[in-house]
């Protein structure tokens, strides 16, 4: 198992500039060539120490007359068995003992059930969103759509949108006019609905809930339409809503006129 030793400064005015050793196995530390760590300090024997790993331990030994500490203590027993992390003084020189842990490899069966459930969870995440895209339009299609269901729920859907647009994040007379735009917009669709839910027929209230649709994914994505909204020239916010508003008022006066035949 590797493992590094890191020399530390002996003066905190002295610059970091050792760097980290790396060995593997037995190491002969002293100041002879033929050592695997050579320090040539006043302190230190030909052969002074010797480090090495047995089983699951590191040990570390030294010369009878070599000046050793771990952890600023002296050692009672040999051989030494070293912690990840203790400070090793060899004669003039500390060091910093730092076990190298191994990275467990994974078994072919880790990684395919690894990869086989976030295969399966990407697929979940597609079909959810197929629902949540196919089904509000498969609704609106759908000939068996109770009506008067419709209507309640177009009720309820003009609140949430309204709910929605007043919390939009705007930034700038730009987009705060389109937010004002869109809230003129639902206040108009609300009163209509205050007046004329009652005698709506099916088109009427398919066409409501369809302008509150858009209007609603206006509001949701926000933070991701605000840019083209406001800064493309291809899109004209303001005609788009002043366009829906007058729908709404013709559809107003239409609705009065038919009143007024039917009462005649």
């Amino acid at each position: 198992m590797p493992y590094i030793l890191k020399q530390l400064n002996n003066s905190k005015d002295e610059d970091d500039s050792h760097p980290p050793l790396y060995f593997a196995g037995t190491i002969r530390i002293g100041s002879k060539n033929d050592c695997d760590l050579v320090l040539n300090t006043p302190k230190m024997l030909p052969f002074h120490s010797e480090l090495y790993h047995r089983g699951n331990e590191f040990r570390f030994v030294a010369n009878q007359t070599a000046f050793v500490e771990i952890n600023d203590s002296d050692i009672l027993r040999w051989p030494a068995i070293l912690k990840d992390g203790d400070i090793l003084t060899i004669g003039d020189t500390k060091f910093q003992f730092t076990i190298i842990q191994p990275i467990p490899k994974r078994s072919w069966r880790a990684s395919f059930a690894s990869n086989l459930a976030i295969t399966l969870l990407i697929l979940l995440i597609i079909f959810e969103i197929s629902i949540m895209i196919w089904l509000p339009y498969t609704l609106h299609k759908t000939k068996a759509w109770e009506f008067a269901t419709a209507k309640q729920y177009v009720i309820r859907q003009i609140d949430r949108v309204r709910n929605k647009t007043r919390r939009m994040q705007v930034n700038g007379p730009a987009e705060a006019s389109i937010q004002k735009l869109m809230l003129n917009c639902e206040n108009s669709i609300a009163e209509y609905l205050r007046k004329y839910s009652n005698v709506m027929d099916r088109a009427q209230t398919r066409m409501i809930h369809k302008d509150l649709y858009k209007l609603e994914v206006i509001a949701d994505q926000w933070p991701h339409y605000r840019k083209i909204y406001t800064y493309k020239a291809k899109i004209n916010p303001e005609i788009y809503l002043e366009d829906l508003c007058n729908q709404l008022n013709e559809s107003n006066v239409e609705l009065q006129n038919t009143n007024t035949t039917q009462e005649k």
